[in-house]
């Protein structure tokens, strides 16, 4: 769901497909913006949002910043939300539970279509659809749609997540994996300011050959020599926006969810190393749910999505 709106004077807007206008009020599944009361009624978990002056846009477009989704605004077009880690512990069985039961959840008006990847997000999102019997059917991404129209062209020029899918001309339900690393604690960076004190090179350096080995040697080795702590890492994850609904796909995350997310934290430190190096409490889930994909896994992350590599 792309939009560029003025809130003082509506010229220039831009919409992307699939809005119902009547009576000054823009609606597309349960997002709605009344440019007569000039309020706007979104989704932000799922959505960003943007600010250039008067201007708002669910999009990067040139000029904008971003709206931190845990913030101290009041307005009439944003609620207040504050999130903080929380206090406690869970065992491992206990987050795959969280992790499955909550991926289930977030999966609940298909059909579903996902990329037949060999990565390990998507894998686990696999195999939890197949422990309950959900439908979805797999595309080969070499083998997407290349004629892409001028305006998703321009969002994948502005944007890496746009980048880094696949253009559907039809009305589709897209499952995909983002936000796994960043919300499964396998992204190298956040996951030493989480630990602060450990040292994750010395981690990955006795593990040449685990999951996450060439990633993390391609870029976040020196992305956390150049910032080893960030007390704020908790806000930097909730506003790592990756991809949203757009034109007629509706893009599901499943992944991207709260609880996911601060449960993690709440691991011992020991699971979160064998985590961020070798996926291993992801692989502990996909066979718990179904074993047999565990044989489609790539050896290292990005092995069969190389040309992604560029763009860490």
């Amino acid at each position: 769901m792309i939009f560029k709106i003025n809130l003082q004077e509506p010229r220039d807007n831009i919409f992307d497909q699939g809005w119902q206008f009547a009576n000054d009020v823009y609606t597309k599944s349960d997002l709605k913006i009344n440019l007569q009361t000039k309020t706007i009624d979104i989704d932000r978990w799922h959505l960003p949002l943007y600010k250039n002056g008067y201007c708002l846009s669910t999009f990067p477009f040139e000029g904008f910043a971003l709206i931190p989704y845990d913030h101290d605004m009041h307005s009439n077009y944003l609620p207040n939300e504050h999130i903080e880690l929380q206090e406690g512990s869970i065992t491992v069985d206990e987050y795959c539970e969280q992790v499955i039961t909550t991926v289930k959840q977030n999966l609940i008006k298909g059909p579903y279509v996902l990329a037949d990847s060999k990565g390990v997000d998507c894998t686990m999102i696999r195999a939890i659809m197949d422990y309950y019997n959900i439908k979805y059917s797999t595309f080969n991404y070499n083998l997407r749609e290349t004629d892409a129209d001028d305006f998703y062209q321009h969002m994948q020029s502005l944007h890496w997540g746009f980048n880094q899918t696949p253009y559907f001309s039809g009305s589709t339900q897209l499952v995909t994996g983002m936000y796994g690393d960043e919300y499964m604690l396998r992204n190298p960076k956040y996951v030493q300011w989480h630990l602060n004190q450990c040292d994750l090179d010395a981690e990955y350096t006795k593990q040449p050959n685990c999951y996450m080995y060439k990633f993390y040697q391609h870029g976040y080795k020196v992305k956390i020599k150049k910032q080893r702590t960030n007390p704020q890492y908790l806000q930097v994850i909730l506003n790592d926006y990756q991809l949203w609904s757009h034109n007629l796909v509706d893009v599901i995350n499943p992944i991207k969810d709260k609880e996911i997310l601060l449960k993690g934290l709440q691991l011992d430190q020991d699971t979160i190393i064998k985590q961020v190096t070798d996926a291993w409490v992801s692989k502990k889930i996909i066979k718990m749910c179904n074993p047999k994909l565990l044989s489609d896994l790539d050896p290292y992350k990005n092995q069969s999505d190389a040309v992604f590599l560029s763009d860490l």
